[in-house]
Order: structure tokens, then sequence, then C-alpha cells
């Protein structure tokens, strides 16, 4: 099936009502699930966060739309998975050390915690153990992912992953539509919104199906429940080999 490439919308939807039905669905590796198809170089372990996993786990109905997603590229294509499910203890870090950022960033304005933590939150979640659903990571439902070509490089999207400023927003380059950096985005948010995710504005990696972020976009339900720690993950997983 030929891909309809789509533009990308330059605002972020209106939040929609959701409602929680968890579901029993359990958690797989990326790369063995799609046999080596989809890659992964999950980018926590290679900064050296303490817990960060080497594997690209997801819920298996994130997997299969993957797949789907997958079908639709270029020949030769295929998707590198920078991040996927992340435990709680590299949610917070990542949190803590961009939170950090941010307070050195706006130093001289004079702005309260709760600013600087709302400046934080627009890119990281914080994280929370007491809550269901926490933050989106801990689901399965997320991936951070980019579009690699036939020779394994990254197509150019302007910006790498978890930079975070305004060129990371999905849209950014929207008016330079004959740009290769735009249709490179179109080429990711359109077989990804095609096989049924979606897409987190302020990041051009980041899709979303089945959690929170899912969610508000769409008004379906949240359907994965967080889970905090690798071990929980690892009993729930199917294994593929």
């Amino acid at each position: 099936m030929a891909l309809i490439f789509k533009k990308i919308p330059t605002f972020a939807p209106p939040q929609k009502p959701y409602s929680l039905d968890f579901c029993a669905e359990g958690f797989v590796d990326i790369t063995a699930y799609s046999k080596g198809k989809i890659k992964a170089d999950m980018q926590y372990i290679k900064m050296g966060l303490s817990g960060a996993i080497s594997l690209a786990i997801v819920r298996e109905g994130v997997a299969k739309r993957l797949l789907d997603a997958l079908s639709l590229l270029p020949l030769g294509y295929t998707f590198k998975v920078y991040d996927a499910w992340r435990p709680f203890s590299v949610q917070k870090a990542i949190y803590d050390s961009y939170f950090e950022r941010v307070k050195e960033a706006h130093l001289s304005e004079g702005l309260s915690e709760e600013q600087l933590h709302a400046l934080t939150r627009k890119f990281v979640s914080f994280p929370k153990r007491d809550v269901q659903p926490s933050f989106v990571h801990s689901s399965g439902g997320a991936v951070d992912l980019t579009i690699i070509d036939a020779d394994g490089n990254e197509l150019d999207m302007g910006t790498g992953f978890d930079d975070f400023t305004p060129l990371s927003m999905t849209s950014a380059f929207e008016h330079m539509e004959h740009s290769p950096i735009c249709q490179n985005r179109r080429l990711l948010y359109s077989a990804m919104t095609e096989a049924g995710f979606t897409n987190y504005h302020e990041e051009w990696w980041h899709y979303d199906f089945g959690d929170i972020f899912y969610g508000q976009k769409t008004g379906e339900n949240v359907i994965y429940d967080s889970v905090f720690d690798t071990n929980d993950v690892l009993e729930r997983m199917n294994v593929y080999v």
C-alpha cells in the first residue's frame, strides 16, 4: 500500500477526556518480535544512566502496530528505536537532570520552583509511583524512534534525540515544505499515525498507543498500566525467538 504523506499539524489539539480500562497485555522485545527488522539503539544505557536497559521493550499491541508502520516505509528503510519502556529510576534521573538544566538556563529570571517544574514537564514527565497510570514511558505504550535507510544511516530530522528546543517540535519545519527534513518528519509521522499511533507534538521522535498521551489525543481508553521496575516487566514479557 502506498503511503500518503500527511502534513503535520502546527498546533496541539485540545486534550480529550479518557477512561481507564487496563488490559493484561504482555511486553515484548521489539527487535526479537520483528525478527531483527526493527533496530534498537537505546540511548540512556549509552549515556550511562543507572538502571537503563539495552532492550527496546513495548507492549505486544504496540509491536504489532510498529510492524504495520514498517510496512509503509520505502523499501530498505526501517525504524531505529531510541527508547521504549523506561524504568522509574531512569525517568527520575532524566527529570532531575533536565530540571537542573532548566533552572540554570532561567537563573536570571526569578522563576518560582513551580514555574521551573512546569517548563521541565514540557519535555520530561515527572515520575510518580503512587498513581496509575504514571509517566507514559512506564506503560510500554510510548516509543521514541527514527528512520534509517538501507545503509543504516539515520534520516535527517533536523535535530537529534532529546534535543529539547523549539526545533524538536514535530511541525518545526512545516514552513519548509520541500526540504528533506520536512519530508523525513512527514514520512515518520505519516507511517506511525497511519498505523494507529499518536505523536507528542513537542518531540518529533515520540509516539504513543494505549497510554495517557494517546488517550488525551483520541479520547480512547488508556489500556496500559504503569510498570516501574525491570524485574516486573521481565516477568510479564512474551518471548519471541
